[in-house]
């Protein structure tokens, strides 16, 4: 229109933990919710499976849910109001879901870490226990042969 414009990307990205993202959605924390991840609908024993048939939740899903009795509850979401409401997000399609990510400790299982290397010290043994950690590996290598 022979102005000259400066366009700001707006990018929104919330950090902090699952219970504090789970609170800023209205996501439902506690009990035994249908949905466990806030972002998704995978049931419980879905959630280990290797090949992810995942159905993340949109706007369109939340707003259908609450026209319908129960709809919120279903999706294991709260009617909340909070500081997002009217606010224009990055993510134009999930929401504010889109924009509160996963934070790794959960995620990647990293608060486990040091049991995963207290059970490989128990399956191939210590620096100490050489015999055991060869006669251990090599069953081991066998097995899977």
């Amino acid at each position: 229109m022979g102005c000259r414009v400066c366009v700001k990307v707006w990018i929104h990205f919330i950090a902090g933990d699952n219970a504090g993202h789970n609170n800023l959605v209205g996501h439902m924390n506690g009990g035994k919710p249908k949905y466990i991840f806030r972002d998704c609908m995978c049931l419980n024993h879905e959630m280990s499976s290797p090949v992810s048939q995942c159905c993340l939740i949109t706007l369109a899903n939340i707003q259908a849910a609450k026209l319908r009795d129960d709809g919120l509850t279903d999706l294991c979401k709260k009617d909340i109001i909070n500081a997002f409401e009217g606010v224009p997000l990055a993510d134009q399609r999930h929401g504010l879901l889109g924009c509160v990510p996963s934070e790794m400790l959960h995620v990647s299982g990293t608060g486990i870490l040091k049991y995963m290397f207290a059970c490989l010290i128990n399956l191939i043994g210590s620096p100490h226990q050489k015999k055991k950690t060869k006669k251990v590996l090599t069953n081991y290598i066998n097995a899977w042969s």
